[in-house]
């Protein structure tokens, strides 16, 4: 049996290169887990964004759906005054000033959002918020429907709002 002989000339790696390794690993790491977050965070904004205006839209519908009874006798209906939401079977009409009820609420944040349906020809519709900016400059025949919830990333408001304009 022979034994080689150790080659002074043979090294390793130092331990300066195995950190500079490990670092650029490291923030290759970082900038792949940042790019992960910030692309789920933008799914889940696009798909809140998604199901809040298929809720506006079916309310529209359902305004739609009383269109007759809007036209036909304005000054009985009882959503005129405040801001309201229709039921799912849009024959219901749910009323409410501070907090929402249920049926006025995204699916995805039950607790924290609201939809809500304002006429511009309402007694209160001057004082419904940031919609009576846009009655200002909309006709007493229109209604704006407004869906809004907490921001994803949790530092604000996300808002979808789509107005309908009864036609006599």
């Amino acid at each position: 049996m022979s034994i080689k002989p150790k080659l002074l000339n043979q090294t390793g790696d130092t331990i300066v290169e195995v950190l500079v390794v490990l670092a650029v690993l490291g923030l290759a790491i970082g900038i792949s887990y940042d790019t992960a977050s910030r692309s789920l965070l933008n799914a889940r904004q696009a798909q809140e964004n998604s199901i809040a205006t298929g809720i506006v839209q079916n309310q529209i519908e359902g305004l739609r759906s009383l269109g007759r009874l809007i036209q036909t006798s304005p000054a009985n209906y009882i959503y005129i005054s405040s801001q309201f939401c229709l039921t799912a079977n849009s024959s219901v009409v749910t009323t409410f000033v501070a907090n929402p009820p249920p049926e006025c609420t995204l699916p995805f944040a039950p607790t924290t959002s609201t939809i809500s349906i304002i006429h511009c020809g309402g007694v209160n519709s001057a004082g419904a918020g940031s919609s009576s900016q846009l009655c200002l400059t909309l006709n007493n025949d229109t209604f704006i429907v407004t869906a809004s919830w907490p921001d994803v990333a949790g530092v604000g408001t996300d808002t979808v709002s789509q107005d309908y304009r009864v036609h006599p």
